[in-house]
């Protein structure tokens, strides 16, 4: 899936176009991927709260509360390899 959108009253990741059929675990950890270099994979980022259809029906949405608190980040360090 793609992060579509980050609900920041309610602290929460929504990922899009979740083509597989997935079970839905409460707290099933959301990890990064390798389909891009851009981030490496296997970066813990939070833990599944729930899976929506989407209003067609063709893909899912899945609500992930992340591991840190966007709203409470004020510094970040960048590492370039």
């Amino acid at each position: 899936g793609i992060i579509n959108e980050y609900d920041k009253y309610n602290n929460e990741l929504i990922i899009g176009d979740v083509t597989k059929d997935i079970e839905f675990k409460n707290n099933l950890n959301v990890i990064t991927t390798s389909f891009t270099n851009t981030f490496k994979e296997g970066i813990i980022i939070g833990k599944v709260k729930d899976i929506i259809s989407d209003s067609n029906g063709l893909s899912k949405n899945v609500i992930v509360t992340p591991i840190v608190d966007f709203n409470n980040i004020k510094y970040v360090c960048v590492e370039n390899k």
